[in-house]
């Protein structure tokens, strides 16, 4: 039996073009609670993009580390005290920022951050929806509990968490308004379902307007925006699709209903103000570390619940994934 394997390994930080293939990689072997997976796919996450560039989940990480959080794959081996999984099963999960490894041949995974992946869901969507999927669950029903009627705007549709984001919010019977930002996002946002009730095109549309009208002035029950630029940094250096700093963080509270929530995955910090803004809506942020339900144990019971109902909407073509593109280890 081999003892090394493959892998792509960041050494230093930086960003993932430093991740280096390797082929001598000692092959880890399960604790006592560990499922150790053959590994068949895994997504490139946002998640993996914030350690690579020595961001906050980085101090997680001890490098050198093999990369990847998203797994999915077959069950080779698992430790003692593993009850739920035997080998041959099909599974996927995500891994903490602390014990990275998906970037590779081989993985052990905690058995409380593995499911079995349905067989009407194939392995590239299994890896495709994980972590936006976790991030737009936690979003939608952990920070506030959608319900039918809520008014949600998700900001930059057309990138992978807003697409997965707009069509659970569409499952949960909200009413979904979303940005665009080039006339090929605002065509793909319009092709995606007709059950958006509006797709603002920020190249053209004065953005605080086309939300108030949409809502007859009363604003959004839920903003999400994922990313958020911060003082110092340009948009060519914010990992966005359209020009974040023409739109000031005043004008997404402006956005908000009374009571209204907007919830970031960004580091941000608000101006007297801006604060003022808030207290007078009796609005509130609300930041979303989807690691948090990683770096958790106690919390493994809702994190298999979310990962499950995610596959379940994928399998039920509830959710549709996009990949962009597909490539080998070797190419990570």
């Amino acid at each position: 039996m081999a003892t090394t394997m493959r892998g792509a390994v960041l050494s230093a930080f930086g960003d993932l073009d430093a991740v280096e293939f390797r082929k001598d990689i000692p092959k880890p072997k399960p604790g006592t609670e560990e499922v150790l997976v053959r590994v068949k796919a895994c997504g490139v996450t946002d998640t993996d993009k914030r350690i690579a560039a020595g961001g906050l989940q980085s101090r997680f990480v001890t490098l050198p580390a093999i990369m990847g959080v998203d797994v999915v794959g077959t069950v080779e081996d698992f430790g003692k005290e593993v009850q739920d999984f035997k080998i041959g099963d099909e599974v996927c999960g995500i891994l903490a920022a602390d014990r990275t490894g998906a970037f590779a041949e081989y993985v052990c995974v905690p058995q409380y951050q593995l499911v079995t992946r349905p067989s009407l869901v194939s392995e590239e969507d299994a890896a495709a929806v994980l972590t936006p999927g976790l991030r737009a669950y936690t979003a939608l029903q952990y920070k506030m509990k959608t319900m039918a009627g809520d008014t949600i705007l998700v900001m930059n549709g057309a990138s992978t968490n807003g697409y997965i984001l707009i069509q659970l919010a569409l499952s949960w019977g909200a009413k979904v308004i979303t940005t665009a930002s080039t006339s090929a996002e605002f065509n793909f946002l319009q092709g995606l379902s007709t059950q958006i009730d509006r797709v603002i095109d920020l190249s053209s549309e004065n953005f605080v307007n086309a939300v108030m009208e949409e809502t007859n002035s009363m604003g959004v029950d839920l903003l999400i925006h994922s990313d958020v630029v911060k003082f110092g940094e340009t948009p060519s250096t914010a990992t966005c699709t359209f020009d974040l700093s023409s739109i000031p963080k005043r004008d997404y509270i402006k956005c908000l209903a009374p009571q209204g929530m907007w919830v970031t995955s960004t580091e941000l910090q608000l101006d007297p103000p801006e604060s003022k803004l808030l207290l007078l809506k009796s609005a509130s942020i609300s930041f979303l570390c989807d690691q948090t339900w990683l770096l958790a144990p106690s919390q493994s019971g809702r994190l298999l619940h979310i990962l499950n109902d995610l596959l379940d909407k994928v399998s039920r073509g509830l959710i549709r994934v996009k990949i962009a593109q597909t490539f080998s280890l070797e190419r990570v």
